[in-house]
Parts: structure tokens; sequence; C-alpha cells
């Protein structure tokens, strides 16, 4: 692998390189929120800083316990510029998960988005010898909660700001210091927490293989919806767009994403199984309810059977490019889910679309979701 091999590394390549362009962006209130590269960067930077202030280093743990969104991958890659390990859990982890989680080796730092998780992790501290400290991003509804180990998370970034300050090369240093090899993420295992520690390098080497196989280019734009605490949305989400210079795009939320969807029309889309399976009922829906024209222009010219390579002319034109389009599936190299694969109707249909569904699996390697023969007949 040429240039930087870890994810802060990388950061701070595509910063130098493309400082303009658009990193990372976030739906919210119907409006898309972008941060450029540069941007990132600098928050990155100053977080970073201010949690080492704070006496985080390497070989020590953050818990981090947040819904998809900006200050995750800020925070993510502040804590392995540091050398120390991010330990990742859903963000409607309830406090016998997060008790689980804190129980084994020691975690000194913990991130909360808001009341929610910020009561789950103080409800799982009776047992621990020692909190962590906790970090929130959202102060609604925790006026009135007092704990000695919270702290604002911009206050934080703060910190971080006076230090970046006082010492304008720690950043460079810091850089320098990353070990690929050393343990970057302990990703959640569904239904039993954090799994083993997986090293920058070896997120990086799958996300090369998928990328290999799958390209994406500079300002292409991933949509991200599954909870980045899985390794696999990790590899194809996270490392993949910092290699490739790409866009991760967070929608809304969940009644959104199909609008979110079309309405970005992205290069690469990581969403869970049963979207794709609802996606596929919706279309037939609105199938059944439109012109009996239609209806036959659909049931005569969706290929019967996954399209060897490009899918038939006339298919082509009077069918599947106006459908991929409806369904913001035009410019997608990459369909993909880390969990339960669609029904097999739903992966006959997306195949048939010339858009299949692949699986993700631990090691991140992507293979098809099998296609039962049928075309995009319901179950």
């Amino acid at each position: 692998m040429s240039g930087p091999t870890s994810l802060p590394g990388l950061l701070a390549r595509n910063a130098a390189a493309w400082p303009a362009a658009v990193a990372v962006q976030e739906k919210a209130r119907g409006l898309w929120h972008q941060t450029t590269w540069a941007a990132l960067e600098a928050r990155v930077r100053v977080v970073a800083l201010g949690l080492e202030q704070l006496g985080l280093g390497p070989g020590g743990r953050l818990l981090l316990l947040c819904e998809n969104r900006p200050e995750w991958l800020v925070v993510e890659l502040a804590v392995l510029a540091l050398g120390a390990t991010v330990v990742g859990l859903d963000a409607e982890a309830e406090a016998p998960e997060v008790a689980r989680a804190l129980s084994g080796r020691p975690v000194g730092y913990a991130f909360a988005e808001g009341q929610r998780q910020v009561d789950a992790v103080l409800g799982a501290l009776g047992e621990l010898p020692a909190p962590p400290r906790l970090f929130y991003l959202r102060p609604r509804g925790l006026r009135r909660t007092a704990h000695p180990s919270l702290m604002p998370f911009a206050s934080v970034e703060k910190i971080g700001q006076d230090r970046a300050a006082a010492e304008p090369g720690r950043w460079a240093q810091l850089l320098a210091a990353v070990d690929p090899a050393a343990p970057a993420l302990e990703p959640l295992l569904p239904g039993a927490g954090p799994g083993p520690a997986r090293t920058g390098a070896g997120l990086l080497a799958a996300a090369g293989a998928l990328l290999a196989a799958h390209p994406r280019a500079r300002g292409d734009q991933t949509l991200c919806f599954v909870p980045l605490a899985l390794e696999a949305e990790q590899v194809a989400s996270v490392a993949a767009c910092l290699l490739a210079g790409s866009a991760l795009s967070f929608p809304e939320n969940h009644e959104t994403l199909r609008g979110d969807l079309r309405e970005l029309g992205p290069h690469a889309v990581v969403a869970p199984g049963p979207f794709w399976d609802q996606l596929h009922a919706w279309t037939l829906e609105r199938i059944a309810g439109t012109t009996p024209f239609k209806r036959r222009m659909f049931e005569r010219w969706l290929p019967r059977e996954a399209p060897a390579g490009r899918p038939p002319l006339l298919s082509e034109w009077l069918l599947l490019r106006a459908l991929r389009d409806r369904l913001g599936l035009t410019r997608a190299r990459l369909c993909a889910t880390p969990g339960t694969l669609p029904v097999p109707a739903a992966a006959a249909f997306f195949a048939a679309l010339g858009r299949p569904v692949l699986a993700l699996g631990l090691d991140a390697a992507a293979a098809p979701a099998p296609a039962a023969g049928q075309r995009g007949e319901a179950a």
C-alpha cells in the first residue's frame, strides 16, 4: 500500500490534496450539511489534542456510543491518532450491554451522544471500580444529571483548540507515531457486544480489496446507514472512503432513508438487509397501483435472470434505466448489507436490475446475495 498506512494519515493526505472537497455530509431537517476534508481534519486535530490533554494515549480505550453522524467519525479518528482503541456499541444499547463492554479490559473514556446514551453508561457504572471519563455531545435533558465524570464534548474541543495554539506541531507528531499494527477498533458483534480488536492495517487491507472489486473515485458518494460499530461498515464506508477520497453521507433517519437514497443517488449504498426487502416490496406496490400498460412493461422487460453482463438493450431502455433512477440506484456500483441478506425474491429483483446486493461478512469480503432464479415477484 503506497502513501499513508493509517486512517488518520489518510485523513491528513485527503485534507492536503483536496481541502475544499466534501468529506462527510449529514442530512438534518431536510437539508444536507457538508464538511470538507480540511474542516474534518481540523476538528479531528483539536479533539485528538483535547483527549490527549485529558490523558488518553497509546493503549487506552474509548467506548463510543453514538448514532451514525460526523461526530462518530471525528472521535474515532482522533482516538486512532493517539494510538488508542475504539470500543464500538450500537447507539440503542442498554445499560447491561454497556456493562458487558466495560467489564473486560479497562475503558478509561466514553463518548455518548445524548441523554439516552449517557443514562446507559451511568447505569452500567455500579459494578466498576473506576468510572470512565464520560463526554456527551447533546446536553438536552442532562441539566439535572450530575456525575463527576461528565464533561461536555465542547469542552474537549476547547481544550484541544488551546493545545493546538500552544503546540502547533503536535498533530504532525501524533500522525508520524501512529502504528498501523496497533489495535484500532473493537467492533460490535451483534448479540455479543464488542469483539476482538482489529488493527488499522487490517481495516485498510480489507477496504483495499473491496475497492479493487467495486471501485470508488474521489468525489463519489457513499450512503451509510448501518451502525458504524460494525466492522463491515467500518471497512465499506469509513476505511474505503478515506482510501478513495470519496464522501460519506448519513441520511436523516429510518423514515427518510428511501427518499434520501433517491435524492443523493450514491455510488455505494450500505444498508440493512430488511431495507432492501422493503425497497423491493415498495416497488411492487407502486407497480401494482400503476396503469395496466406500465404493469405489462414491468412484467415483460424485467429480465427473468440476472444478466451475466449488460442487460438486454430493450430492457435497459424501456424499463431498467427509469426504474434505477426512481430508486436512486442509477450511479450505484456497490449495493451491500453487512447482515441478513434480502429474501430470495428481493435478491433476484436487484440482480435483474443490475444492482445485486452483496453480503459483507466480518472479513468484509463481498459475495452476491443468492438469487433463487425468480424475478421481482413477491415471495
